[in-house]
């Protein structure tokens, strides 16, 4: 920092050429350094010190000369009224200060502002501050000024504007200004302090993207809902499907949704309904063969993971590469593939498009996360209410020749095990119930115990009766009753013949059979189809039920399950005990007991075997 100027410094000389010219006079560095007979470069320290003290203003000119005149004490505001003490107190103060006069000239700036633009302070100084920020701040703080109306008015003399550095960026600031006036209230000069914004408006801008990501989400968990309930109200796939893609796109979250099914007799997407960008799903192929360069997008690798794939960014992401000249066409941005699953069942995808630029992040792939799983449950239970309300069906043989080989297992079994029930228990589990005879236990007990089978945990025996052994399994998962579920039957046999497995399932009329054998040799790669017949199913009418109860019970059963029933001894609580109910019969409790149990085991043997 310059030294004061002052008559301790030796420029009473260099003052007094200035005060012979007059004030406002302009002479050059040579010309007063000739007048004073001193070399030009120390002359030069002494003007620029004098300049910093407020004592004389300066402008550059050609070839890097300057120009000095001495200004007016009339023109000095009372912060130039402390001479060079004030521009001391510029100096030491941390942030970045300036002054300007009433024209809006530079007059002092601190080494900190200097710093913040990049400047040398001789490059600056006397030049007008319109040449580096807004040209309107000095019309500004003087309108300001004017607009007091009494002592009592507090004046906001605070500024936002950009600062241009020397490399021609910008750097956005709040001015608190001080100023000072004339008699009339006119803007004779003020002094600046200067805040640096960037940080402020970095916190302010992620700020506002965490709101509107918030905002965003708390909309995505409203579209869920929406979608949720639309899933839940259709009747069928169709109505599904059509509800969730219209739900979507009516929101503003999504441009575009479309779902779409794995081809079961090849390796590509096949859109079923498409909502928004019509025509985009026609447009482009997509296999989901990993091999392929048409199988390396999010829907080909949702296919293949079961789990959420988002590509943010086509244009960015080079697994998009084979379809962004058709998605900029479309004008989407981003897009996302969820699958349609159901337990082990893939449905199709869910694929929805925006052209917003952070789509798709952690947490907005949490929310519509669940709607893969939603309309899954929604069109499974679709598909089985289908299968349930039609009395037509489709009866569809299957076998595998070598079961046992196919899992790649050197074992050639004897005998028959027959599957009668499999049982969901809760957690993705299941109960299988069966019997073996001629040694087809050990067919079983095999599966067990191979790694190639991880599904099948532990088999215990139930009871044996002659040749005859009944066992239970515990599964967690269940392959072929999950598949056929999921394509809207149910499985009316399986059962292993001396090393071959067959099964007999049943379908709703106009069922996918294709789709059918896809998800089983996902499975069971050998199995095949070898019948297929349509049937009317039976259905149990009234007075089938009441031939059933009078053909299958004795009389006294008949009347013990009728006497348990009218006197609520099968109600829980129990309205009537057994005692009560024998003592009405006539009969004692324990046969009672035998009557009524013995008619539930046949009334269960008639509606549930086979079934």
């Amino acid at each position: 920092m310059s030294s004061p100027a002052g008559e301790e410094n030796g420029d009473t000389d260099v003052r007094a050429v200035f005060s012979s010219a007059g004030t406002g006079e302009p002479l050059s560095t040579g010309e007063v350094a000739d007048a004073v007979g001193r070399d030009p470069t120390v002359v030069a320290d002494q003007l620029a010190a004098l300049a910093e003290a407020g004592v004389l203003d300066s402008k550059s000119i050609d070839d890097g000369e300057r120009l000095w005149w001495e200004r007016s004490t009339d023109d000095r505001g009372p912060f130039e009224a402390t001479g060079s003490l004030a521009r001391r107190v510029i100096e030491v103060v941390g942030e970045p200060v300036f002054e300007i006069d009433g024209d809006g000239t530079l007059v002092a700036v601190n080494d900190a502002f200097t710093a913040l633009l990049g400047y040398d302070r001789a490059d600056i100084q006397g030049r007008a501050l319109s040449s580096i920020g807004p040209g309107n701040v000095t019309t500004q703080l003087d309108a300001r000024l004017r607009a007091t109306e009494d002592e009592t008015t507090t004046t906001d003399l605070s500024l936002e504007f950009e600062l241009e550095r020397v490399d021609g960026t910008t750097v956005p600031v709040t001015t608190a200004f001080g100023a000072w006036t004339d008699d009339a209230g006119a803007l004779l000069g003020a002094v600046g302090i200067v805040r640096d914004d960037r940080d402020r408006n970095a916190r302010e801008a992620t700020l506002a993207r965490q709101q509107e990501r918030l905002a965003i989400l708390n909309d995505l968990h409203d579209i869920v809902s929406d979608v949720t309930a639309a899933a839940l109200e259709g009747s069928t796939r169709d109505e599904i499907e059509e509800a969730v893609c219209t739900k979507l796109v009516q929101s503003d979250a999504y441009a575009s949704a479309c779902i779409a099914e794995v081809d079961p007799t090849g390796s590509e997407l096949q859109p079923r309904v498409e909502r928004g960008f019509d025509g985009y799903a026609d447009e482009v192929t997509i296999s989901t063969d990993p091999e392929s360069p048409l199988g390396q997008g999010p829907a080909a690798r949702a296919v293949r993971t079961r789990e959420v794939q988002a590509c943010p960014n086509v244009q960015a992401d080079p697994t998009f590469e084979p379809w962004r000249e058709v998605a900029a066409e479309h004008g989407f941005s981003g897009c996302v593939a969820i699958p349609i699953l159901h337990e082990s069942t893939l449905y199709g995808l869910l694929c929805l498009y925006t052209d917003r630029t952070d789509a798709f992040d952690e947490d907005e792939r949490a929310v519509i996360g669940q709607l893969g799983e939603t309309v899954g449950h929604a069109i499974s239970a679709a598909e089985r209410k289908r299968a349930m309300m039609s009395d037509d069906i489709i009866e569809i043989g299957l076998q595998c020749r070598d079961f046992f080989e196919t899992l790649g297992l050197s074992y050639s079994p004897t005998g028959t095990a027959q599957f009668h029930q499999t049982i969901p228990v809760g957690d993705g589990s299941y109960v299988l119930y069966g019997t073996a005879s001629d040694g087809g236990l050990a067919a079983v007990e095999t599966l067990v115990d191979t790694d190639e089978t991880p599904q099948y945990e532990s088999c215990e025996v139930i009871s044996t009766d002659g040749d005859e052994t009944s066992f239970e399994v515990s599964l967690t998962d269940a392959p072929i009753p999950s598949v056929v579920a999921a394509n809207g039957g149910y499985v009316d046999d399986v059962r292993l013949v001396d090393g071959d497995l067959f099964t007999r399932v049943h379908l709703p009329p106009g069922a996918d059979v294709s789709r059918l054998i896809a998800g089983l040799r996902d499975n069971y790669p050998g199995i095949e189809p070898v019948t297929r017949r349509q049937k009317t199913k039976r259905r149990p009418t009234e007075d089938y039920v009441s031939s059933v109860l009078e053909s299958t019970l004795t009389e006294r059963q008949l009347a013990a399950l009728k006497a348990g029933y009218y006197a609520g001894f099968f109600e829980w609580p129990r309205d009537s005990s057994g005692e009560d109910v024998a003592e009405t019969l006539d009969i004692s409790p324990a046969t009672f007991h035998q009557h009524v149990r013995t008619a539930e085991r046949k009334i269960l043997d008639e509606f549930l075997d086979g079934r």
